[in-house]
This record gives C-alpha cells, sequence and structure tokens, in this order.
C-alpha cells in the first residue's frame, strides 16, 4: 500500500483502490468526508459535460453521466442525468439522453423528459403509469377508475359512482370541461341500447353494432333523421385531404321492388326567388363536373337550360362565351351551338333532327354542325358548315379542319365540288396542286415522258406522247472557224433566245415572239462535230459552249450539232 507520509488520510491500496478520510478502502474510491466535483464549463445550460460519469466494463465507452448546472438569476439550477443510447451516441461519447433533471424552479421540481418542470413533477414526451400509489391498490381485472387525492395527500381509485354517476355537477351544470377515457370499452347510456359510442369511435343511434363512424338505424319511420337550423347549410361533410375516400355522401337503395331512389331533392317553399332541388358545384381541379351520372340515364321531366335559366326548349343551350367544347374561331368569337329542334311529325314537312348556328367563319352569314372531334375532347374538331353566300353569291357547303384554313372542300349549288376554293366552276375544281398516286384502268409508271388522258370509257390513262415534244434544235448558226485558236465559248441558250424573240419574218397573225425556255429549264447535248476541224468541245448546264479550232476547213465549210432537251 502506498499511504501518504504524516497521514493516513490518503491510501492507495496495492489492489488500486483510493480512500480518502479511509484507511482501508473497500472500493475504487472510498471517501469519508465532503467530495467536491467543479463545473469546469461555468454557466452551462446545455450539452452533456458530465462530472460524474459511469463507464461501461472497466472503459470509458457507453458512459451515463450527471452534471449540474449553474446559472444566473434568470434561470434555474439544477442537477440533469443523461443515459447513453444505442444507435444514437458514439461508443466514446457521453450519453445525450437528458432523461431527468431536478432543477430549483417553483422551489424544487422534478422533471421527466424535460429539464424545465411546470409543476412539482412533470412529464413530457410519454405516457405515465401507476403500478401502486398511495394507499391504493390498482386492481388490474377492474375496468379504468377515476384517481382521487385523500385529506392525508395519498392518492386513491375512485369509484364512479362517488361522482353521482356522471361527469356533471348535482344540479346538471357542467362547470368545467370534462373527459371520459373509456380504455377500449364502449359506453352505452343508461337504460337503453339505442345510443353508443364504440371504443374505436363508432358512433350508433338505433343499432348496437354501428360499422361507419356513424351508423343510424329507424325501424318503421319514414325519415331516419332531420337536420333543421337558421345558418344556411344543415349538413356538411368534410374529407381531408389524402383520404383514400372521394364520395362525401353516399346513398345505398337495394330493395328489390318498387322504385329506388338515391337521392331526392325537394325545394318547394312558396314566394322564394328560386327553388333549386339539386345544387352541384365543382372547381379546382384539372376537370370539374358540377353533375356526373356514371351508369345509366339523365332523365329530365322538363325543360332543360345550359347557359340560361330559362330554357325555352327541352334542351335549350346558350353560350356567351368559350363553352369548353367547341373549337375557336378565327375572329375571336364562341359562338357554336344555339338551337336543338326534335323530329318535325308531320308528314309531308322537312324532319329536321339538329340545326346548329353560328360558328363564325371569316366569310359571310354561316351556320354549322361540329361533328368531328379526337377522342372526348370536340375542341380537335373538323367542322361541316353551311355558307348562304359565297365569293361567287352562291350557297355552299364547306369543310374544314381545326388547325388547316376554312373551305378546304366545297360542295355548291351548281353540283361543283371545289378543292382549295369555294367557287367551284366544274364539276372539279382544284386550286393547288394535284397529285395522282393512282388512275382509272391505266397502271401509274411515273415515267416523266408521259402524259395523261382519258380513254373511250372516260378512264384516265397515261400516253406515251411527250418524249418528242421535249426535245428541239436550236437555230443555226455560223461560228468562227478563220484560224487555229484554243478556248473559244459561245452562248448557246443567249443566241436561241435572241433569235426566238426577234424572227426575221413572222406569218401575219403570229406572235412578235417565239416563247423560250429558261436557261436552268433545259438540258444540252453536243450530239457530234467535225473532229477534223474541231477538239476539246464541251457545253455547261447555261447553254455556254466551249471549243477549239486545231485546223481551217479547206472549203470554209465544217460543223457542230447541237440539241436542247426540256428537263
Amino acid at each position: 500500500d502506498l499511504t501518504f507520509e504524516g497521514t493516513s488520510d490518503v491510501v492507495i491500496e496495492s489492489d488500486g483502490d483510493l480512500g480518502l478520510g479511509v484507511a482501508a478502502p473497500t472500493v475504487k474510491l472510498d471517501v469519508d468526508g465532503i467530495g467536491l466535483f467543479r463545473n469546469g464549463s461555468g454557466w452551462n445550460n446545455a450539452g452533456n459535460t458530465g462530472q460524474i460519469q459511469f463507464g461501461h466494463s472497466s472503459t470509458r465507452n457507453y458512459r451515463h453521466a450527471i452534471k449540474s448546472r449553474h446559472n444566473n438569476s434568470s434561470n434555474y439550477n439544477g442537477i440533469d442525468f443523461f443515459i447513453w443510447q444505442h444507435g444514437v451516441d458514439a461508443v466514446g461519447d457521453l450519453g445525450s439522453l437528458e432523461v431527468m433533471s431536478v432543477t430549483g424552479r417553483n422551489s424544487g421540481s422534478v422533471g421527466i423528459g424535460t429539464r424545465n418542470p411546470d409543476a412539482k413533477l412533470e412529464v413530457s414526451g410519454g405516457n405515465v403509469r401507476f403500478s401502486d400509489y398511495g394507499t391504493g391498490i390498482h386492481d388490474e381485472s377492474s375496468p379504468a377508475r377515476l384517481l382521487g387525492v385523500q385529506a392525508d395527500g395519498d392518492v386513491v381509485e375512485v369509484e364512479l359512482d362517488d361522482l353521482n354517476n356522471n361527469i356533471y355537477t348535482n344540479d346538471g351544470t357542467l362547470e368545467d370541461d370534462r373527459e371520459v377515457d373509456m380504455d377500449g370499452n364502449d359506453l352505452t347510456f343508461e337504460g337503453t341500447k339505442d345510443v353508443i359510442i364504440k371504443s374505436t369511435g363508432d358512433v350508433g343511434i338505433g343499432t348496437a353494432a354501428p360499422s361507419q363512424a356513424l351508423h343510424v338505424a329507424a325501424a318503421n319511420k319514414v325519415q331516419v333523421g332531420t337536420f333543421a337550423g337558421s345558418g344556411g347549410g344543415k349538413l356538411r361533410v368534410d374529407i381531408a385531404d389524402g383520404e383514400t375516400e372521394t364520395q362525401a355522401i353516399k346513398t345505398m337503395n337495394l330493395r328489390t321492388t318498387g322504385t329506388n331512389i338515391g337521392v331526392n331533392g325537394t325545394s318547394a317553399g312558396s314566394g322564394a326567388s328560386n327553388n333549386i332541388g339539386l345544387y352541384g358545384w365543382a372547381s379546382g381541379a384539372t376537370e370539374n363536373f358540377g353533375l356526373w351520372v356514371d351508369n345509366g340515364y339523365g332523365i329530365f321531366d322538363d325543360k332543360v337550360g345550359i347557359g340560361t335559366s330559362a330554357p325555352e326548349a327541352q334542351l335549350d343551350v346558350t353560350y356567351d362565351r368559350d363553352p369548353g367544347f367547341a373549337p375557336n374561331s378565327n375572329d375571336g368569337t364562341n359562338k357554336y351551338l344555339s338551337s336543338i329542334v326534335g323530329t318535325n311529325s308531320n308528314a309531308g314537312a322537312w324532319s329536321r333532327a339538329i340545326t346548329a348556328l353560328t360558328p363564325n367563319v371569316p366569310d359571310g352569314s354561316v351556320s354549322g354542325l361540329h361533328t368531328f372531334g379526337q377522342g372526348d375532347d370536340i375542341r380537335q374538331a373538323g367542322h361541316m358548315y353551311f355558307v348562304d353566300t359565297g365569293s361567287d353569291g352562291d350557297e355552299y357547303i364547306g369543310f374544314a379542319i381545326r388547325s388547316g384554313a376554312w373551305d378546304m372542300l366545297t360542295l355548291n349549288g351548281a353540283g361543283n365540288i371545289g378543292v382549295g376554293t369555294n367557287s367551284a366552276e366544274a364539276k372539279l375544281h382544284v386550286d393547288g396542286d394535284v397529285r395522282l398516286e393512282d388512275y382509272g384502268d391505266g397502271n401509274m409508271t411515273g415515267t416523266e415522258t408521259y402524259i395523261l388522258a382519258a380513254d373511250v370509257d372516260g378512264n384516265v390513262v397515261e400516253m406515251n406522247t411527250a418524249k418528242s415534244s421535249k426535245i428541239f434544235y436550236p437555230p443555226a448558226i455560223a461560228i468562227p472557224a478563220t484560224s487555229i485558236s484554243q478556248n473559244n465559248t459561245v452562248d448557246l441558250h443567249a443566241t436561241y433566245e435572241s433569235l426566238y424573240g426577234t424572227p426575221a419574218v413572222r406569218s401575219d397573225s403570229a406572235p412578235l415572239s417565239i416563247p423560250t425556255y429558261g436557261e436552268t429549264e433545259l438540258y444540252y447535248y453536243v450530239t457530234d462535230f467535225d473532229t477534223d476541224i474541231f477538239e476539246n468541245v464541251s457545253i455547261d448546264d447555261n447553254g455556254v459552249m466551249e471549243y477549239d479550232v486545231k485546223d481551217v476547213p479547206s472549203d470554209s465549210c465544217s460543223f457542230i450539232n447541237v440539241v436542247f432537251v426540256v428537263k
């Protein structure tokens, strides 16, 4: 052992025990007297500095701790207890879970889960359970009871009968808010089985086994319930965001005889400005439907108005804005459908199933029937319409696609069909290019030298008569060859254009000039030339010929043959 000289108050034994004021320590630190643990952090309200620390299995790991708090006058002093947590604290760190605090608040308070208790004992962040208390012993087999405090301060159980069998005072008034904790049991009102509150929170009226939050069962009653009041709506059902149920009110009528009516709305107040039997309003979603009939038929016994509160026909549709199912017109207005007329039963009279008016095309006064849509969006529509005054003063029926122009196809009173025109002057009048993929009894070869004609049966056929009409010789011209020379050029197209433009002589009725082709509308060929006189002959795409004279002809005569071909 090690004993400090001159005193026996400090001893370190050979087994490692330390005694302060103890000559024979029995534990690692054996103190007889007062010990002081200083808080090295000074004023400290947060964190765990752990003046007293408890490690695990001879190590400094997994340490629990006790720490003191010394605060200024505006706070409270205290002692805090910390626990090391698996999965939260590192192995070598102090525990961070502050489980209990003893403070000077309220002249001495204990906080569990809080370091600033507002009462002598405050528990925060969890439940409280009593296994034994005061002079009363909790009977685990009995229903939950209330707790009371006796005059001597003991906590005891109190039977509900001791509270006059109800949560009100004796005179029937409720002095303060009261709560009843049913602890998994049902609440049935005494003397009747007609009203029950289940432990699940379901309420039954007329049934002891409610299957919904509110289950009303009324036998031999015409009306199950009545909602009356003076504040407007009498029954409101809210479904919170995120709930899986989408039906605020659902009715089910499953009788197998008679007529089943899911919802019957009656509004018949005499003298009211408006009586509305059924009102639906929807907004805020991508698609909103005030009324949705999922199956069966929608039957209306009287007139129906859409866009009007005063329908004048069985179905009266009136729009002063974009109705949401018809395409926009070119002038920005949106008036598409103003009346639907039923079949006329009079014999000999015109029977009109539908008359739809005014889709506002740019040309004249128009009526139309919009019938062609894509999917359920008729705004991506094609239009068939009637124009009473076309550009030539005739009436016609026109067809258009929303993304294209009006009058793409027309049929006028003369029986003429126009493509790209509303004033067809022939049985088929096309204003624009025409392309034939196949025609008549002739098989299309696609040969560019063929032309089309009609045979005796009226079929369109190909005729191979165009080849020769595309080939011609330009006018003969003289070129100099009086001496040997190189890189000579002559613009054959310019010469041809000049001679055709100003012929030397013409007949009396002939035009002043002969029509010509542009220089890029022709192919140019040299079919032959005098090889004794010329060499290095070439011609470009603009009709300019280049040549060399290698010898002067003895008789002042030679030749270069040139052919033009129409592209």
